[in-house]
């Protein structure tokens, strides 16, 4: 073996360990976008999550304020609070009545 052909073999291991070490480079870089992306995924599916259950707990407390509101109205339309309400009261009773012959008819059906 010459002198020469020694170089070139020298010069061919050098070649092929640097370029081992750049596809080693290459892989590593992948894996650390791959890692920075599916963090990113995780954090964009957690803040999608956190901000599902905010919603989903105003809606439980809209609908628990819609049920008191629908309960206060039906209690204020009550016939009983209609008969208490003071300008209920303050109304005068009806004098000298007379019906029609129908509303006598209904009166008696």
């Amino acid at each position: 073996m010459t002198v020469e052909e020694g170089k070139k073999r020298v010069k061919l291991s050098r070649s092929s360990a640097a370029t081992t070490n750049l596809i080693r480079l290459t892989i590593g870089i992948c894996i650390l976008l791959l890692a920075i992306l599916i963090l990113i995924h995780q954090n964009l599916n957690a803040t999608n999550g956190y901000l599902f259950r905010e919603l989903e707990r105003e809606r439980t407390q809209l609908l628990r304020e819609e049920e008191t509101v629908k309960t206060t109205l039906a209690n204020e339309q009550s016939l009983k609070a209609l008969e208490s309400s003071p300008e209920i009261q303050a109304m005068q009773k009806a004098r000298q009545v007379q019906y029609t012959r129908t509303d006598i008819q209904q009166k008696n059906d």
